[in-house]
């Protein structure tokens, strides 16, 4: 299983966000630079970011990027969801009319239920306990 490189990207970008003072606006060169987040890409994470109101943009020359939420009221599960992105273990999950099998496979749902709970596990790590390296999913 992969996670898709966006899901990273948006995690680094909102991460990124999250170590700045609050209320600095960041460039996008600048995040692009520091994050290693191609800039085409970064523009694209956060229009999809900004419109599910996790980041806040201002253009301009003092302009950029800012959280528009508190890290710790931000999730990595969010992120993902923001993104309208899969974290499911194998394709069919998300295309089933790709899948010969479609309809007739005895480990649909098992991979789905795995998907869900990937992403149960994703919200509960907020974005200042992933910077703070302090993950604790309480088994």
């Amino acid at each position: 299983m992969l996670i898709p490189m966006k899901v990273d990207y948006g995690i680094r970008l909102v991460s990124f966000l999250a170590d700045q003072p609050k209320g600095v606006f960041s460039k996008a060169q600048v995040i692009s630079n520091e994050k290693h987040i191609p800039l085409q890409y970064l523009l694209q994470i956060s229009n999809r970011l900004i419109k599910k109101g996790l980041i806040f943009a201002q253009r301009g020359p003092s302009g950029g990027y800012t959280l528009n939420k508190d890290p710790e009221e931000i999730s990595v599960g969010e992120i993902v969801k923001s993104l309208d992105l899969s974290v499911a273990p194998v394709a069919c999950i998300n295309t089933p009319e790709g899948c010969e099998l479609s309809g007739n496979c005895s480990q649909q749902e098992m991979w789905k239920t795995i998907e869900n709970l990937i992403l149960d596990q994703l919200e509960r790590v907020s974005i200042k306990s992933l910077n703070s390296q302090k993950i604790n999913f309480n088994y």
